[in-house]
């Protein structure tokens, strides 16, 4: 379950939950100090998560394709290559 806190953090959680990976609860309010979670919403999502196993498997395929991609090494190397 992720509840992004930040703008940023909100489009990452979307992009987990539309991949099958997470269950993104965005909390309520029109000023940061209101800002609420419902917590049948809470619950609701946690027992989605641990019931369903299918938020697992996603999650393993995320991790799979992320362990794929090339890493800092790649990428530093690659920046090197273009600046010169």
């Amino acid at each position: 379950m992720i509840i992004p806190t930040f703008s940023e953090r909100e489009s990452n959680a979307r992009r987990a939950a539309g991949l099958g990976a997470a269950v993104c609860l965005v909390p309520e309010g029109s000023t940061r100090a209101e800002m609420r979670l419902d917590p049948g919403a809470v619950g609701s999502a946690v027992d989605s998560l641990l019931s369903d196993p299918a938020y697992g498997r996603a999650a393993e395929a995320v991790r799979s394709e992320l362990g794929a991609l090339p890493g800092e090494t790649y990428v530093a190397d690659l920046v090197e290559t273009m600046s010169t």
